[in-house]
């Protein structure tokens, strides 16, 4: 199962599009923890197995990561020497961290907190 932690999206690091045509809509929407932990027993109380993905947004606007990242996919579309498949994802992380000043790599440490703390 996947839930929008207060959100009906998957939250990711960039999002392109408002939403409105059900970008990254989630199945699933929890608005306490609580919820998910009740979720999670009734599967075990039924005997299911599987576990689930808790989406947590950001809590913060990070237009300036944003921009960053805008600009590193607009690069890798136009072919400038980027990797294909995984090895994509490595290349196109360092060009934001280069193009973010270092504050895209600020930004994924405060959401790895963000996400255990509600975990």
């Amino acid at each position: 199962a996947v839930f929008g932690y207060r959100s009906d999206r998957f939250a990711t690091f960039f999002n392109v599009g408002d939403g409105s045509n059900n970008t990254n809509k989630v199945p699933l929407r929890a608005d306490a923890p609580s919820e998910i932990r009740a979720w999670l027993e009734a599967n075990r109380e039924l005997g299911l197995r599987g576990g689930c993905v808790v989406a947590v947004p950001h809590d913060r606007a990070v237009s300036a990561v944003d921009d960053a990242v805008r600009q590193a996919l607009a690069e890798a579309s136009q072919g400038q020497e980027v990797h294909a498949g995984a090895a994509a994802t490595p290349q196109l992380l360092e060009r934001v961290r280069e193009l973010s000043g270092g504050a895209s790599l600020d930004e994924n440490v405060r959401l790895v907190l963000r996400n255990a703390a509600i975990a």
